[in-house]
């Protein structure tokens, strides 16, 4: 409440929306080791209690940076596995270069089967 009475809601909200989006990114992390996935977890319970904790306070001096280490800190976890557009993308491209191997194949069948009749 401060923050948005300090520095206007446009700060509060732009706050609120990073925080949001990074808990939205960690959440959709796929394909991490167990290590990794445990300190994913550990992390976003962290920083869920830790904005419902200061939801109605003021954090001052050591506590307000600890607050932004954090947040700063978790960002490392996004560059961790794939996000599920990543493999929904990769998976897609799988599919494409299926179907390219597969019209390939059928027009070589076709290209076979025209020269055995032909001659």
């Amino acid at each position: 409440m401060v923050l948005a009475v300090g520095y206007g809601i446009p700060s509060f909200l732009f706050l609120a929306a990073g925080l949001v989006w990074l808990l939205v990114k960690l959440g959709d992390r796929r394909e991490l080791d167990q290590k990794t996935s445990n300190l994913r977890m550990g992390m976003v319970i962290s920083l869920i209690g830790l904005f419902t904790a200061i939801a109605s306070v003021h954090l001052w001096n050591s506590t307000y940076c600890w607050m932004r280490f954090l947040i700063g800190s978790s960002v490392w976890m996004l560059e961790q596995g794939r996000g599920k557009k990543e493999i929904m993308a990769e998976i897609q491209a799988k599919k494409l270069e299926q179907q390219r191997i597969d019209r390939e194949n059928a027009r070589k069948q076709r290209l076979a089967a025209k020269g055995a009749s032909g001659v």
